[in-house]
């Protein structure tokens, strides 16, 4: 009874994630350093993002210094995450 228990506990937490909305996060900051060949930001919080979609690209004229809107898909985790959207807040 109780391994039953266990495995619809487990087979209803499966349905639920697999059911839950992503949600994107925004940051904005001041970047510190960025690599546009390598598609990595880094804001002077020394959060890192890079930018993994082919389709995006960098605003030209980027810059160091530049205050940035960053969303990202959410699941970036200790300081690290994928950009789905860049924009410049200067």
């Amino acid at each position: 009874m109780k391994n039953l228990v266990v495995l619809a506990f487990a087979a209803g937490a499966i349905s639920l994630s697999a059911i839950s909305p992503v949600f994107a996060d925004v940051a904005t900051g001041k970047i510190l350093a960025f690599d546009r060949k390598a598609r990595i930001i880094v804001l002077e919080d020394k959060t890192v993002y890079e930018i993994s979609d082919p389709e995006l690209s960098m605003p030209e004229g980027l810059k160091a210094g530049d205050t940035v809107e960053i969303t990202s898909d959410g699941e970036g985790e200790e300081g690290y995450g994928s950009i789905t959207e860049l924009k410049i807040v200067n």
